[in-house]
């Protein structure tokens, strides 16, 4: 898949280009014995970097007090930040699971999973605005050109036992990873950690749809250590209709390599956090499905809290949010006719923390759609019509450093969000060729009574404009 996002905005100077591949394979023996999946996947990304809004004033156009009425919003220039900025991030993600079943009857296993991951990121700017940057810069002043590398993996090999009621595995897993850090030609950072741990899972089955399942993983030495997840998880099918699942996990982890180690031309958070730094979380989940005839209802809730959890706050590096506590969840539904369905979802989130409010993750974020389904030519043609609306609640301020690729999050700024979105579509498959149309942000043209003027995702950057998208899938079968 390759897309290319161009300026929606006249000067904007935010090209974006996107392009993936992935490749899977599954194969089993002839006996049944072995069994291998794989999977290789590419993801990369060239983006035009503006940095932003220099004042937006210019480009949300003139507001003279609080809108009353509809009105029809008045377009002003859009000023970059950067000129002459660029970034390429490329994330590449291989697994490889296969197992060997040491009896006929398959009851016993040995298994291997690999894992490997190798995150890269170059930014460059030859202008170098200093009204931008943050100051003293580290290494080159006059421009930069920054490469940075995170690798990481796993080797985990290990032994199952499968009964009709029961599902044991436990393995030992070995852990990997490395950050590197070049400018221009010379290499300034190159760093390597490794852990070692355990993993064990255990599924009790009443049924294939009542089960009670435990994890637990502990590692021991290395840039892990003491790092473990305890999670129980239990399902139970108490009719026909509706199904109930509860959860409990717990989890102690450190910082990752990013937050403790990233080192550019702009920043270094080698030792801005205490060595052997713990995030602690504790988390009860509830879910429930329900379906009769042709509505579907779900719905999530999760309760809990974190301590020592990493985060941007009000300035360009790590530091360490206190404990908090949080309940977050969700509510879907959906009625299917013959040929018209409606589809609704609310996901909500609140905590105390007391850094920011809420940590700038929206309250509520409410959806609702609306589409007609048929076929055409003889049934040759399967489409969908239809609409979306969407809304997202205010929340505090995230500003998108493109030289780190991170976001800060402010609690001095103006809010963001308070802002609906309304889409309209057509998707189809003419036999193996899945396609979309797309119409995005159609009320972008008007101002909306309590609704906020300004449209962003994050400070200075504000969401695509109306715009019109397509795409196809087609799949190849032998």
């Amino acid at each position: 898949r390759s897309v290319l996002n161009e300026d929606m905005y006249v000067g904007a100077n935010q090209d974006n280009l996107g392009r993936n591949l992935g490749i899977g394979s599954r194969f089993i023996s002839e006996n049944g014995r072995y069994e291998q999946q794989l999977i290789l996947s590419w993801n990369r990304n060239r983006r035009v970097e503006n940095g932003g809004l220099q004042t937006d004033s210019l480009f949300y156009g003139p507001l003279n007090g609080d809108i009353t009425a509809f009105q029809q919003r008045t377009f002003g220039f859009y000023y970059p930040n950067l000129t002459e900025a660029s970034s390429f991030t490329s994330k590449t993600h291989h697994q490889l699971k296969h197992r060997y079943f040491i009896d006929t009857q398959k009851s016993w296993s040995v298994y291997h999973i690999w894992n490997f991951h190798n995150d890269r990121r170059t930014y460059s700017d030859e202008s170098m605005n200093r009204d931008f940057y943050t100051l003293p810069l580290l290494f080159d002043t006059t421009e930069t050109r920054d490469s940075i590398s995170f690798k990481y993996g796993s080797q985990e090999v290990g032994i199952e036992h499968n009964t009709n009621n029961l599902h044991f595995g436990l393995g030992l897993d070995f852990q990997y990873g490395g950050f590197r850090y070049q400018n221009d030609t010379q290499i300034q950072r190159d760093l390597a950690f490794h852990s070692t741990g355990v993993n064990a899972n255990l599924i009790l089955f009443n049924t294939i749809m009542d089960w009670t399942q435990i994890n637990y993983s502990r590692y021991f030495g290395g840039y892990l250590d003491k790092n473990q997840k305890l999670s129980f998880t239990s399902r139970n099918k108490l009719s026909d209709s509706f199904d109930l699942q509860i959860g409990l996990d717990h989890q102690k982890s450190s910082p990752t390599i990013f937050q403790n180690y990233f080192l550019s031309n702009f920043y270094d958070f080698k030792g801005n956090l205490n060595e052997g730094h713990t995030i602690i979380s504790n988390q009860l989940n509830a879910s429930i499905h329900y379906k009769n005839g042709r509505l579907k209802l779900s719905s999530s809730i999760s309760i809990g809290n974190r301590n020592g959890e990493i985060g941007f706050i009000q300035q360009a590096s790590p530091s360490i949010i206190g404990n908090y506590r949080f309940v977050e969840g969700n509510v879907n539904a959906r009625l299917k006719g013959q040929h018209w369905m409606f589809v609704s979802s609310l996901a909500f989130h609140k905590n105390n923390a007391s850094e920011v409010t809420n940590l700038g993750i929206p309250v509520l974020y409410p959806r609702l759609g609306l589409s007609y389904q048929n076929d055409a030519f003889q049934k040759a043609l399967s489409y969908r019509l239809g609409i979306d609306l969407s809304y997202t609640s205010s929340y505090a301020n995230w500003e998108y450093r493109p030289e780190m690729g991170q976001f800060i999050l402010h609690n001095d700024r103006a809010l963001l969000g308070n802002y609906p979105l309304f889409d309209a579509y057509l998707s189809g498959r003419i036999q193996t060729v899945d396609f979309f149309l797309k119409f995005e942000h159609l009320n972008e043209w008007w101002l909306i009574p309590g609704m906020n003027y300004r449209y962003e995702s994050s400070l200075a950057y504000p969401i695509q404009p109306f715009r019109f998208r397509f795409g196809f899938s087609w799949k190849f079968w032998n």
